[in-house]
């Protein structure tokens, strides 16, 4: 009887009806997908907009061409998708994440194909492609969210279990890691150079220090040069001691990080992992064992932020604070954005403060303010005793920069003989309309010249009255200097350098390293086969700037959906990083080595996420 009511008449429509909407859903989510890799792999932009006269019939030849293989792929897409559609999360952070990654993905692949993206928007003809990609891209990245959430649960349901002591952890994979670098180091003696690197050893070695470059990280490169020099009459011995030294503290430290994930109760597999990535992924000691002043910096970054979060997760320890001190005031003045990570905790304590109504991690706050402190007296008073002149304000600027380079140069018209004065008295408005790079604001940064308040500020209500009237060349501004940050398939091709394996020695001026040329031509070949590996399948997720950079914006999102505080205070450093690099010069000019700080702490993050008592 039972059975036969499950197969009346009504019923048989419903189960079709459901069935039909089912297959319905698997056909649209397919074709979105197939449409959003059509327009990738085609540049579709950038034909579309080629087109000397617009023709629907011809885009759709683009988009769904007559081609065997093509249909043959729509195929493997609508059995992919009839699979796994039933199975994606409802989840609203999971969809907040997906749209932001659509959003950059498809203004990225607009920006590589055709330099513009928000420009190209007054385009009518060509909003519905872009929905279309857009959809397409987010359906696409919502799949990949439902894989990797099953990685999750596989990595957190493994049974391995750890072999070793907590000691004899921390010395086999200080070895490993310390055996795996050494390559590095020996096979470009007497070290790869990152040329800033070499003017900041050259000013230090002149006495002509500025605060252009952190004094502190000339201070620290320079003295194993002049070391060298005075004790054994060999620069090259000196700086490659310098490489052995950083080589040795990078060790110490990502080793400690795998021993705290141990303490932390993350599985032992991702542990084990891990130390495996700081052993062989090339951006680790590709960076450590240079001559590259983001190196120490990105080391003492990712230190701060293991201490702290023992701090928060285990509580208080005198060893922990001395621990946190010490590596934040290196941090600080290593590098000169070393203090906006600690205002940028600060502000996340007082918010806390504000809104929870009652003391939060009053110690840690403490710390960091003093920090802030001592960092404000260290730049504002102990430099100009030693004779060492500030930074420019330019240094800070590239994004409002760049937006009014792009003005200049592709809408000078936009510009009335008013804010021409305007903008002249701060940038040189003749250059910087046929100099404007959209890659590299360092032409543009290079003709800034006022120091004076008033007329930077007369500047930038100029500068926001533009950016009113034409938000889109602001957009696509921004989105040219800084898309390798957040678009992961950047198309300006994987830089040698991306990896921090520089092989040039410089001989520019007073300071030489003698390096014999047949020296240099094995450094170069050495380069070459770690750029092979750095793009193997395997390898190339870890050494992806925009991969990388959005990891931490995922857990953020997966924080806050968890109203995780400790984690969203712990995820600062990163967040603040991130931030650098979209404010950064370039991203193409060797600009990955912005995001160091970012890629070295991340393996830890997620290791928080997979600890086994995570609530």
């Amino acid at each position: 009887m039972r059975l036969n009511a499950l197969f009346t008449s009504e019923n048989r429509k419903k189960i079709l009806r459901s069935g039909t909407a089912q297959k319905v859903k698997v056909l649209l989510i397919s074709i979105f997908i197939f449409l959003m890799y059509r327009s990738y792999i085609t540049e579709f932009f950038a034909q579309a907009f080629a087109m000397e006269e617009f023709s629907f019939v011809n885009v759709i030849k683009i988009l769904i061409p007559y081609s065997l293989i093509d249909s043959l792929a729509f195929a493997l897409v609508i059995m992919y998708v009839n699979r796994f559609a039933d199975k994606l999360s409802k989840n609203l952070w999971e969809k907040i994440a997906s749209i932001l990654f659509a959003l950059c993905f498809m203004s990225g692949d607009s920006m590589a194909t055709v330099g513009a993206f928000a420009e190209k928007f007054y385009s009518k003809r060509m909003l519905v492609f872009y929905l279309i990609y857009f959809i397409g891209c987010y359906l696409t990245f919502r799949f990949v969210l439902y894989h990797l959430r099953n990685v999750y649960k596989w990595i957190r349901s493994s049974n391995l279990q750890y072999r070793f002591s907590d000691k004899c952890q921390f010395l086999i994979s200080f070895a490993i890691i310390a055996v795996c670098w050494s390559p590095y180091i020996i096979l470009r003696y007497p070290a790869g150079f990152e040329m800033d690197a070499y003017f900041q050893i050259a000013d230090f070695l002149d006495g002509t220090m500025t605060a252009h470059w952190p004094p502190a990280s000339s201070a620290w490169m320079g003295i194993f040069v002049l070391a060298g020099d005075r004790l054994m009459g060999s620069t090259s011995i000196g700086i490659f001691c310098y490489c052995l030294v950083q080589l040795l503290i990078g060790s110490g430290v990502f080793s400690y990080i795998a021993l705290v994930m141990r303490r932390f109760n993350v599985p032992a597999i991702w542990t084990y992992i891990s130390i495996i990535v700081f052993a062989l992924v090339p951006v680790y000691p590709g960076y450590i064992t240079s001559v590259v002043k983001d190196s120490p910096f990105s080391i003492m970054v990712v230190l701060f932020v293991v201490l702290m979060t023992q701090i928060l997760y285990m509580g208080p320890k005198s060893s922990l604070y001395i621990g946190l001190s010490i590596s934040g005031m290196l941090m600080c003045i290593l590098r000169n954005n070393g203090i906006f990570i600690l205002i940028g905790i600060i502000l996340a304590l007082l918010i806390a403060t504000i809104v929870l109504r009652k003391k939060v991690q009053p110690v840690v706050f403490g710390i960091c303010l003093i920090q802030i402190v001592l960092t404000i007296l260290y730049s504002s008073f102990l430099l100009p005793a030693l004779g060492i002149a500030p930074t420019s304000e330019a240094e800070a600027l590239s994004v409002p920069f760049q937006q009014t380079a792009r003005l200049a140069s592709f809408y000078p018209e936009e510009i009335t003989d008013d804010e021409a004065v305007i903008i002249s008295k701060v940038l040189n408005l003749d250059t910087i309309s046929t100099d404007y790079d959209p890659v590299l604001s360092d032409p543009v940064k290079a003709t800034y010249r006022s120091d004076d308040k008033a007329e930077l500020m007369a500047y930038f209500l100029i500068w926001a009255k533009e950016g009113l009237r034409r938000p889109d060349v602001y957009i696509d501004a921004f989105l040219a200097n800084a898309r390798g940050f957040v678009y992961p398939d950047v198309r300006l091709g994987n830089s040698i350098v991306v990896s921090g394996v520089y092989t040039q020695v410089y001989e520019l001026r007073d300071l030489k390293f003698g390096v014999p040329y047949s020296q240099i031509l094995k450094n170069e070949s050495f380069q070459e086969k770690i750029s092979v590996i750095e793009n193997l399948p395997v390898v190339f997720p870890f050494v992806n700037t925009a991969l990388q950079l959005w990891i931490p914006i995922l857990i953020m999102i997966y924080a806050i959906h968890k109203k995780d505080r400790k984690m969203l205070y712990i995820l600062v450093p990163s967040i603040i990083g991130v931030l650098v690099c979209l404010a950064s010069p370039t991203y193409s000019n060797n600009g990955a080595r912005y995001a160091l700080p970012v890629v070295y702490s991340n393996l830890f993050l997620l290791g928080l996420l997979l600890r086994k008592n995570n609530r």
